[in-house]
């Protein structure tokens, strides 16, 4: 089958269109014609393909560091898996242009794990980096990516500072770049001090700092007053601080001492008042005192003075108001004033003497927006004929300039003139102003003051309503606005938001002349918290270490209010790769950062995921995941030796891979001729690697000779051995046409040395002997009067014929073994239901599969039958009732039927497995039934419900079973019921090693 080449005369010769990654042998003929001779056979293997081009995953970015992850590849163009390797190449951007040749690029070291980090990187640099792999055929690359490092955020910069009695309100811009991380995640810190600074570096003379801070403001409490101060703000981030530029600014003093007027003296048109010299002026020179008057008529007296005309002190205790209106009552009171706030004394009244007398009384009444009434008498109504009224309107209420809605009444002649009177239209209501919001995820409660004014209306007309939002408005119409129904109180209640949405609310006041808007303020309702994001997880053989970074928003929450969990299971492979677990687990919540998680099985792939809990509802970090350190192989045993005249065949049973998967551990013979006592290294004996994980057969012995071997395994982690068994070779036989066999086999409940017994004549030396594969009991639902076993076996692929039987007996001492056990008629099913068994009793059970070849045994297992129960079947009283408040009548229903459906298949179960020819049709009769309650299981965990049943004993007594939201998978105690329970974790029951799993499993033969 050998190809030819074409002759030629050169010494080489190109050989084309060969396979790739192909061995080849060649040779090279020589001839001339005398003939003709060959070189040696040479073999060689052609190169394979080069590796596929890698698909980055993820990156992670620090200040000196990226971390680039990977794909692995399952396919390495023909070579083996151990041949393809990684690594990384990069380069600056400021190094990099189009048509770039990498002559100046960084290359990392090669690893065949999916993930290099590079380290020593500058820091707010741009890079370019791609991922190269690489086998014996060539190279593949990725397409470049640019990344950037972190860096320290930009300088803050404070925009103002405001000083406030011994207090300092300083105030920043927000951050519009943050080194690379999010803007909101960078923290502020507010540095102060009395003594001169100079320049921007982290150096400050006996600086005071203030705590991490979120906002963009921050009062400074405590203050020595009237003193000058140099501040600065700091921005962080993980990578570092960065430093604003020093802002000065004084404290305030105190406000002046306090006077009390002494005396007060009026004419028709002014007031003379004095008042106790002020002699402190809080710290302050007396040149910044300020002294004045301020005084209104008594009809408009309001609480903040609105209406307050204002007179200059003459001097240091005197004042004289001129252009006041006669016959008026006025309010008057003294302000002094400096930088640091006002005094006021106590408000007095004093009026106005009277003018001479027109013989003219009037009054104003009935007063609205627009219109006034006056009525008025005269004394002598015979010398007044015609009357003329006088009003202007002005700001300044003086009657020789202009008055505001002033009126006075004369004849015709002028000769009887009245003094001015002062009146003010009514109008709208004063502006409301909101004091306080409060917010929940769903809801706004809205706090504000009463309004002062009234517009001249009586309280009775002041009706106030909310205005809101989620759209930045600054108009007045509002036409999108939502409004509440109109409020009498200065408190309400906004429903129905949504959480962790800004909205915009003012407040309207309303009297029948209209309406005046209070100023917007923005609120943010609740929300979830931000996402966890995990930092470290150690692991061990059996446990792991988790770290995260604590959350830094609660969704509007307390940050000491969060709580966490960790949702944990062992990983579904996708494609090579670890995904997220499929039967997660969840630990308890705690308010920690970090958690010790124990225990857990060697060299698994586990997916974790931290929860961050709060009022609202939760949220998740990404999925991650790590492998379990592996263990040594271990409880080694042989489980069955044939003999023949030249050959030794064994069978072994490794009980603990350490982990590791069978095809990852490599298994081994050592053999000597002669007995095995007095063994121990066993430097001069064979040593046969072999490729079967179960069994070898040892060609070419001598016949009639002890043989003494033992079995090893091995995974990298460490090695374990077997017992040394002794066997002997047979004598061989007269017939040409069969060799006698013997076969011995040795199991757990069984000597390690039994005797050889022959078999049927088979007429071969060696043979491949296929036993069954040694079943697993898998649950043991345990009766008063019946255990009902199920088992895993796989079904041997050379012969179906396989059948099962139970070995059993009571247990009456301590000794753990099976050879007086009954034995059960075969079965063909993987479970059995033993009946007629004493109440309360240990037994030991032990399951057998077995083929023409022979049988394979379970390890041996204690169970213990129930008490026989002397309650009545609990039944469930009211659970409509209980269910319906919490799930809706609906949802109760459903609640039943499942019950139900539960209580059936029990009963079903305990009747005896179904028959195996209805097997496979009732399998998928009740596949979607164990599928929707499986379902209805996750929704019950993922809501964290909390269920409780209420049954009755026989002494009449209520029995509660509930099970607390922080632990979904907490062992409930059993009850002598023909129910399941619900629990937040869904349906469930436990097995022999008391770990939750579903009560339904429709994944075996059986129901399970």
């Amino acid at each position: 089958f050998c190809h030819v080449t074409s002759q030629t005369r050169n010494t080489f010769s190109l050989l084309t269109r060969l396979d790739s990654f192909t061995a080849y042998d060649i040779s090279v003929f020589a001839s001339n014609e005398l003939g003709s001779k060959s070189s040696a056979w040479i073999r060689f293997t052609t190169l394979g393909q080069p590796p596929q081009i890698p698909e980055v995953i993820h990156n992670e970015v620090t200040s000196s560091s990226v971390t680039i992850r990977w794909k692995l590849q399952d396919y390495n163009g023909g070579y083996d898996m151990k041949q393809l390797w990684y690594y990384l190449q990069y380069v600056a951007e400021a190094d990099y242009s189009e048509n770039f040749i990498c002559r100046n690029c960084h290359n990392t070291t090669s690893t065949q794990a999916n993930y290099i980090q590079i380290v020593d990187l500058s820091q707010n640099t741009k890079y370019k980096i791609r991922v190269i792999a690489n086998n014996p055929a060539g190279t593949s690359f990725s397409n470049w990516m640019e990344i950037s490092t972190t860096g320290i955020p930009e300088r803050p910069i404070i925009t103002n500072i405001i000083a406030v009695d011994s207090s300092l309100i300083v105030q920043w811009d927000r951050l519009t770049y943050n080194g690379g991380y999010l803007v909101n995640e960078a923290n502020f810190y507010v540095q102060y001090s009395i003594n001169q600074q100079q320049g921007n570096n982290s150096h400050c003379q006996l600086c005071l700092l203030t705590n991490s801070i979120k906002n963009t403001n921050v009062t400074l409490i405590g203050l020595t007053r009237l003193t000058k101060y140099w501040i600065r703000v700091l921005a962080e981030n993980p990578v570092g601080r960065s430093y604003g530029i020093w802002h000065r600014a004084w404290t305030l003093g105190f406000p002046p001492g306090v006077t009390s007027i002494t005396s007060i003296s009026t004419t028709r048109d002014s007031i003379s008042l004095a008042w106790r010299e002020i002699t402190y002026n809080g710290l302050y020179d007396t040149r910044n005192l300020l002294l004045y008057v301020q005084f209104v008529s008594v009809d408009f007296v309001t609480q903040d003075c609105r209406y307050c005309y204002l007179a200059n002190a003459t001097t240091p205790t005197s004042a004289i108001i001129s252009n006041v209106i006669p016959n008026t009552v006025y309010n008057v009171r003294v302000v002094a004033q400096n930088p640091a706030g006002r005094t006021k004394t106590a408000w007095k009244s004093i009026i106005t003497q009277n003018s001479p007398y027109s013989g003219i009384n009037f009054n104003v009444i009935n007063v609205t927006s627009e219109t006034a009434t006056v009525k008025w008498t005269v004394s002598r109504l015979s010398d007044i004929r015609t009357f003329t009224i006088e009003y202007t309107p002005s700001t300044v209420p003086f009657p020789n300039l202009n008055c505001s809605k002033c009126l006075k009444i004369y004849n015709h002649h002028g000769s009887n003139v009245t003094d001015w009177k002062q009146f003010k239209t009514t109008g709208i209501p004063d502006k409301p102003q909101i004091t306080d919001i409060t917010t929940t995820s769903s809801t706004a409660v809205i706090a504000w003051l009463p309004v002062d004014y009234n517009g001249g209306y009586d309280k009775i007309f002041l009706s106030y309503f909310v205005e809101y939002t989620d759209t930045k408005l600054h108009d007045s119409d509002c036409k999108q606005c939502l409004r509440s129904v109109n409020i009498t109180t200065t408190t309400a209640m906004i429903e129905n938001l949504f959480r962790n949405s800004s909205y915009w609310i003012r407040i309207v006041s309303q009297n029948p002349a209209g309406e005046n808007y209070g100023n917007w303020m923005k609120v943010k309702t609740k929300g979830l918290p931000s996402k966890p994001e995990i930092t470290g997880i150690q692991s061990n053989y059996t446990t792991i270490f988790i770290e995260w970074d604590p959350i830094r928003y609660n969704g509007g929450y307390e940050l000491s209010l969060v709580k966490y969990y960790v949702v944990f299971g062992a990983s579904i492979m996708e494609g090579g790769l670890p995904g997220p677990c499929l039967e997660c687990n969840r630990s308890s919540r705690i308010s920690g950062n970090s958690l010790l998680l124990t225990p857990f099985l060697p060299r698994v792939n586990y997916s974790f995921r931290v929860v961050a809990v709060n009022t609202v509802g939760s949220s998740s970090s990404s999925w991650q995941s790590v492998q379990t350190e592996g263990l040594a192989p271990d409880h080694l045993n042989i489980s069955e030796v044939i003999t023949a005249a030249n050959s030794i065949t064994i069978f072994w049973r490794l009980l603990f891979s350490g982990g590791y998967s069978m095809i990852d551990i490599d298994f081994f013979i050592q053999y000597i001729e002669g007995p095995c006592k007095g063994i121990s290294n066993c430097t001069s004996c064979h040593f046969i690697k072999s490729k079967n994980p179960r069994t070898y057969t040892i060609d070419e012995l001598p016949s009639g000779t002890n043989i003494c071997l033992r079995i090893g395994a091995t995974n990298g982690i460490g090695t374990c051995y077997s017992q040394w068994i002794n066997k002997q070779t047979l004598e061989p036989t007269v017939s040409t046409t069969a060799t006698p066999v013997a076969t011995s086999a040795i199991t757990q409940s069984q000597s390690s040395s039994t005797t050889t017994i022959p078999s049927t004549p088979h007429t071969t030396t060696t043979r491949f002997v296929a036993l069954p594969v040694m079943p697993r009991i898998t649950y043991v639902e345990e009766g008063w009067s019946y255990l009902n076993i199920s088992w895993l076996s796989e079904r041997s692929t050379t012969d179906v014929s396989i059948s099962y039987f139970v070995l059993y007996k009571e247990q009456t001492d301590e000794n753990i073994t099976c050879h007086d056990c009954q034995e059960t008629s075969p079965v063909y099913e993987q479970y059995y239901l033993l009946e007629n068994l004493r109440n309360d009793t240990m037994y030991l059970i032990q399951v057998v599969a077995m083929n023409v070849h022979g049988r394979s045994y379970s390890p041996i297992r204690q169970v213990k039958t129930r008490v026989n129960p002397t309650l009545s079947p609990v039944p469930i009283r009211g659970i409509g009732g209980l269910l319906g408040p919490l799930l809706g009548g609906g949802a109760a229903v459903i609640i039943i039927v499942i019950i139900a459906t539960i209580y059936l298949l029990k009963v079903i179960r305990k009747r005896g497995g179904l028959f195996h020819s209805n097997v496979e049709k009732k399998n998928l009769q009740q596949g979607p039934i164990y599928e929707e309650i499986d379902n209805f299981a996750n929704v019950l965990y993922e809501s964290g419900s909390t269920f409780g049943i209420q049954g009755n004993n026989s002494t009449n007594g209520d029995v509660y079973i509930s099970s607390p939201m922080d632990r979904p998978f907490n062992q409930q105690n059993s009850i002598s019921s023909t129910t399941a329970f619900l629990t937040d974790s869904g349906i469930y029951a436990s097995d022999e090693q008391n770990k939750p799993k579903p009560l339904i499993n429709y994944g075996g033969k059986a129901p399970q």
